[in-house]
């Protein structure tokens, strides 16, 4: 199963989402159809492709489905706050399969204005892991108050597996 968590601007959790592929499945696009959510017996690759984004939210079909949203939905995620020292900090949390992430190399990246993608300077932290879920945090290592706009990605790369 995947999941993902939902949380408002005061960093309360509000929902999750989450969904279970059919057994037997790998993540490749030549069973991607078969994974995918829109209208049924919907073939168009701008719409159902392994990198297609028809819902606009930013993630790939690919990603929606290993964070648990629906790829024909449009949806968004509040910012999560950290204090930390004193000051406030965005974090993005998600939850992953634990077996996925282990077999993924997770690059947590920041911007100011959606291109120029850098290295988040905080690395990522297990906040939990139950059930094979796996709870991950990154927070920006810069203040609310001086990056208002900031924005987070996740790019993600097969490990050595």
């Amino acid at each position: 199963m995947f999941r993902s968590v939902f949380a408002d601007a005061a960093g309360i959790i509000r929902g999750t989402t989450g969904r279970t592929p059919p057994a037997g499945t790998t993540w490749a696009e030549s069973n991607w159809a078969g994974l995918q959510i829109p209208a049924a017996g919907n073939t168009d690759p701008a719409l159902t492709g392994f990198n297609a984004d028809p819902n606009r939210n930013g993630l790939a079909n690919a990603l929606d489905l290993l964070f648990g949203i629906d790829p024909a939905q449009a949806s968004g995620q509040p910012v999560m706050r950290v204090l930390t020292a004193g000051r406030t900090h965005a974090a993005f949390e998600v939850e992953v399969d634990a077996a996925m992430a282990d077999l993924l190399v997770f690059h947590f990246e920041v911007s100011d204005s959606l291109g120029g993608w850098a290295p988040c300077a905080n690395a990522p932290v297990v906040v939990s892991e139950t059930v094979g879920v796996r709870k991950l945090r990154v927070t920006d290592a810069e203040p609310m108050s001086t990056k208002p706009g900031r924005f987070f990605r996740i790019r993600i790369e097969a490990g050595d597996f």
